[in-house]
């Protein structure tokens, strides 16, 4: 083990709760610094649905489980620069925990993640500084739980008085999106019958796609690239952080030997690849770049490290989810899709460790029909409206991000 991951290591025990953390609905809390925000994770024993919002005079934010009898293990020391563990409660209805803000903040976004490959169910808060305000900041998220055995009590609860009762906002900010249309300049992708080249075809449905979204009025686009220009792979990972996106989606047109081969499909990051033909891929692809993967020149080598490894794993679930939601669009648009439409790769132009983000090949250069079809308008238009519901589905099941 490096140094740097004995560092992450430690940073994730100093937030672990005791060894009686399994016998509770509330079971793990642990914060982890980022660039552009603070995360907050609870581990929770299932589903549960939850407020969370911010009080004045002093800040705290409250996380509020709603539930019959819900407990909570010992928690230990959990702080950080802008957070620190101050409390637990309980009625019997609500399970309350409050947390003492050392400045100003306010809530970017919270989501519930739910129980996949080992990991437990997760509520996840983002929060950034911010102007103190008169008025709280609240975000609530309901989920279809079961109840569990109450294990251990909690001391009595003290309900908020009237002016602490939360208020939701009235004025939500847009989801920032970055596209990303493959290849560009020196760099024209795959070719396809008669010449016609991967990146004018994703640059022209990447162009459609931000017009609906832009329409919606609830996005603020961004392209990595709006003409026939080469952009490197780690440019395009800088560009989504420098614009604090919300989603990162790359678009892409394959192809492969057997010219019979056709349909979309949607990868996610990995570091193995799920198939020979997934690995072959992310070679091509990761190959039209000198550098592959995150940009953290700028960072220190065990900042670096911890960052990624904080970071990484709930990213990961956010865009798999993501990517369910591309395959059940492309489905509900009658955009055909290979028999196994979702696999994921090392590519690096996936690797933001803090941005969900998927890379979507919208059809086979390698087979003529597909081809000819990808170079249609009116297909292009097809292809964006399933896209824009994906994201805008997406959004819809993760709860709003507030100014």
């Amino acid at each position: 083990m490096t140094i740097f991951q004995s560092l992450a290591l430690a940073i994730f025990c100093v937030f672990l709760c005791a060894s009686d953390s399994y016998a509770a609905n509330v079971q793990k809390i642990r914060l982890g610094d980022h660039p552009d925000k603070t995360r907050l994770v609870i581990e929770v024993s299932g589903k549960l649905d939850y407020n969370a919002f911010i009080l004045p005079a002093p800040q705290r934010l409250v996380v509020d489980f709603k539930g019959r009898n819900l407990s909570c293990a010992s928690l230990g020391h959990v702080e950080n620069n802008m957070l620190k563990f101050a409390r637990h409660s309980s009625d019997g209805q609500t399970l309350r925990l409050v947390f003492d803000a050392k400045k100003n903040i306010k809530i970017k976004a919270s989501f519930f993640l739910p129980a996949i490959d080992g990991k437990p169910n997760r509520l996840v808060i983002d929060l950034v500084g911010g102007a103190a305000k008169p008025s709280m900041q609240y975000t609530a998220q309901k989920q279809d739980k079961k109840q569990t055995t109450l294990i251990q009590a909690a001391p009595p609860y003290k309900a908020p008085t009237l002016a602490e009762r939360p208020v939701r906002p009235i004025v939500a900010r847009k989801h920032v999106v970055v596209l990303d249309a493959g290849h560009g300049g020196k760099d024209p992708g795959a070719v396809g019958a008669g010449g016609l080249y991967e990146k004018k075809v994703v640059l022209a449905t990447v162009k459609r796609l931000k017009a609906l979204l832009e329409a919606s009025g609830h996005y603020e686009v961004v392209l990595t690239r709006d003409d026939d220009r080469y952009i490197r792979l780690s440019e395009r990972v800088r560009i989504a952080r420098r614009h604090n996106a919300d989603l990162f989606m790359s678009v892409h047109a394959d192809s492969v030997e057997k010219h019979t081969v056709r349909g979309a499909s949607v990868y996610t990051l990995s570091e193995k690849a799920t198939d020979a033909q997934t690995a072959r891929l992310a070679a091509r692809e990761n190959k039209s770049d000198v550098i592959a993967g995150v940009d953290l020149s700028d960072e220190g080598q065990d900042v670096a490290a911890i960052l990624i490894d904080l970071a990484l794993r709930d990213t990961k679930n956010q865009s798999t989810f993501l990517a369910q939601e591309l395959i059940n669009s492309f489905k509900a648009h009658s955009i055909g899709t290979l028999r196994t439409p979702l696999h994921s790769a090392g590519f690096a132009v996936l690797k933001a460790p803090d941005i969900p983000s998927v890379l979507v090949e919208i059809g086979f250069m390698s087979n003529k029909s597909e081809a000819r079809l990808l170079n249609t308008a009116a297909h292009q238009d097809k292809i964006a409206k399933a896209l824009k519901k994906s994201i805008d589905s997406y959004f819809a099941k993760q709860t709003h991000y507030t100014d």
